[in-house]
């Protein structure tokens, strides 16, 4: 969990310190909006480059999706930590951790390989993480710190470690 929350908090420190460097100008929010639809498109061309296959992805292939997959996500959190001046709340938290799992099990397919499995375990983890964020009220980071949520990420991180890929989850 403290890779998680470590993730987490540099992200946030980073769209902090983004906003204190661009509070008030245009610019940044107009560039920043570009960013959200890129990410959104994501999604989409993951689907397609998994679905003509018809046969479960490779393991790299997998491994690439989710490390984009991750940089989408991180890219959305900082987007939404600027819209909202850094007070995302459970709302937020749930929609960026359902979209990230979205991706995720678009990326695994119907792989049944230890990465395909490791991909699933984690996106259902960030799915019920998305849940409890909603859930929690004053506190939407507390919800990260469900049972499993850490060891899955190292798993994946692992797992595509195994397959030649680095990801960082």
């Amino acid at each position: 969990m403290l890779r998680v929350r470590t993730t987490f908090a540099a992200v946030l420190g980073a769209s902090l310190m983004s906003l204190a460097a661009c509070a008030g100008d245009d610019a940044t929010e107009a560039s920043g909006t570009p960013a959200t639809t890129a990410t959104s498109a994501a999604p989409a061309a993951t689907t397609e480059a998994a679905a003509p296959a018809g046969d479960a992805p490779d393991d790299k292939t997998i491994c690439n999706a989710a490390n984009k997959a991750d940089k989408a996500m991180k890219a959305e959190l900082i987007s939404q930590m600027q819209k909202t001046q850094g007070e995302l709340d459970g709302a937020g938290y749930q929609k960026i951790l359902v979209s990230l799992a979205d991706q995720l099990t678009a990326a695994a397919g119907s792989s049944e390989s230890e990465v395909g499995k490791a991909v699933k375990t984690f996106s259902t983890l960030a799915t019920e993480a998305g849940a409890n964020a909603a859930k929690a009220g004053a506190n939407p980071e507390a919800a990260l710190a469900a049972p499993g949520f850490e060891k899955s990420g190292t798993d994946l991180t692992a797992a595509c470690k195994a397959a030649g890929v680095t990801v960082n989850y």
